[in-house]
């Protein structure tokens, strides 16, 4: 499921009790960069900045990662047999 914590919410004239209850998040964990680099996968890389480490996506877009996906389960079927 994709989905981005940082968009906000659409406000419409519809109210509902189910749609209005509060969500708590929680922040970010902190980790080092020895902890991050065993934590990623193949398809993220690792960003290190003088004050944060940040994991992200190799392919930002949604339908990139996807066609990547789909290349790679077929390159998996073409070795195996």
């Amino acid at each position: 499921m994709e989905v981005n914590p940082t968009k906000e919410k659409k406000v419409t004239n519809v109210r509902t009790h189910s749609h209005d209850e509060k969500v708590k998040l929680i922040g970010a964990k902190q980790m080092s960069i020895e902890e991050a680099i065993c934590y990623i996968r193949d398809d993220e890389l690792l960003e290190v900045t003088p004050k944060e480490v940040r994991i992200r996506k190799k392919e930002l877009d949604k339908n990139g990662r996807e066609r990547v996906r789909r290349e790679r389960k077929n390159e998996f079927k073409n070795f195996k047999g």
